[in-house]
């Protein structure tokens, strides 16, 4: 199976596609450029450099958030159109799912995955697995909450997340290595090939965002003040 990942809720994404025959190619995207401004081309790269076409694609895999709104959005609605006109099954991932099975290499048991929800808060969910070679769960909802109370000094929990790097980590946190702090597109292949992600139909797949908007957020306020 050849398997696309295409990875935009975070500030800089990453691609990936694996063949039938296993080789990996993965990269990331253009840094100084938008996500929406180099992902076609950046896709017509990664297939050309695997002597591919985007008809011998079998599946595609993307990231539905939590993230930035405009990162979720462009990733969703690329992969969902790409799956629709190469016929490819379409595996839509929850981001936090995504970081927590890049840290499957890990000891650790439970983990606590958070993202960045702007305001000073946080978007987090904790996962188990019952040993060091299964797969993490999810085991609880995703929560918002200040960064400092997400960082609850633990034995047992690993934390993971791009918000780390905005954060003082305190003394009793075990933090994951940094290089798997963030979600990856060569994850989601790997996901997808163990089994450990849900094919959906591509116009059904819905967005996780961080938190409501800005706008969304004002006319509730005004719903409630009415």
């Amino acid at each position: 199976m050849n398997i696309l990942a295409i990875e935009t809720t975070e500030m800089r994404g990453t691609l990936a596609l694996l063949t039938s025959s296993g080789q990996l190619y993965s990269r990331l995207l253009p840094e100084e450029e938008r996500s929406a401004a180099v992902l076609a081309r950046e896709m017509r790269s990664i297939f050309t450099e695997a002597d591919l076409i985007p008809q011998d694609c079998d599946a595609v895999a993307v990231t539905r958030g939590p993230g930035s709104f405009t990162g979720v959005r462009v990733g969703l609605a690329t992969a969902a159109t790409f799956a629709f006109a190469t016929n490819s099954l379409f595996f839509p991932l929850d981001t936090l799912a995504v970081i927590a099975a890049g840290n499957a290499q890990t000891q650790a048991l439970q983990m606590s995955v958070a993202v960045d929800a702007q305001r000073g808060e946080v978007m987090f969910a904790e996962f188990t697995r019952t040993g060091p070679d299964e797969s993490f769960v999810q085991a609880t909802e995703r929560k918002l909450c200040s960064g400092d109370a997400w960082l609850e000094p633990s034995a047992e929990m690993l934390y993971a997340g791009p918000i780390l790097e905005k954060l003082s980590i305190p003394e009793g946190v075990s933090s994951a290595p940094e290089e798997f702090w963030r979600p990856a597109a060569a994850v989601m292949t790997a996901m997808v090939t163990r089994g450990d992600a849900a094919a959906a139909s591509p116009f059904e797949a819905t967005p996780i965002y961080s938190r409501r908007s800005a706008a969304e957020e004002k006319a509730e306020r005004e719903k409630g003040n009415a």
